[in-house]
């Protein structure tokens, strides 16, 4: 123990026991103290850290959110190019056949 504390304790001793249980009860109450503000600085870190931490995972969200974006509009081009190549096929398909009908196909020209 402090030296301090041993001093008062014995002063205090001329106060009877009260007077060392209250001296004890008011030196508790200041331990008590000092650890809640220890805690209240380890929870303003947390707290620092959660925040920086909720950041970086809302920019990672915003990343993989553009790039899913990116996915969808190259799905969609990718759909509306068969589309295209599909139309352009039936639209030969149907030249060869009125070209054939006609007979005037000759295969060694393509």
């Amino acid at each position: 123990m402090d030296p301090v504390i041993v001093k008062a304790l014995i002063s205090l001793g001329t106060y009877g026991p009260l007077g060392i249980m209250a001296a004890l009860g008011f030196g508790l109450f200041l331990q008590e103290r000092k650890r809640n503000v220890e805690l209240s600085g380890k929870l303003g870190e947390y707290v620092r850290a959660s925040f920086a931490a909720d950041a970086e995972h809302t920019k990672a969200m915003m990343a993989l959110s553009n790039l899913y974006d990116l996915g969808m509009k190259s799905t969609e081009s990718t759909t509306a190019n068969t589309a295209a190549m599909s139309a352009l096929k039936e639209s030969v398909e149907r030249l060869d056949d009125e070209v054939r009908r006609l007979g005037t196909h000759d295969p060694k020209r393509r």
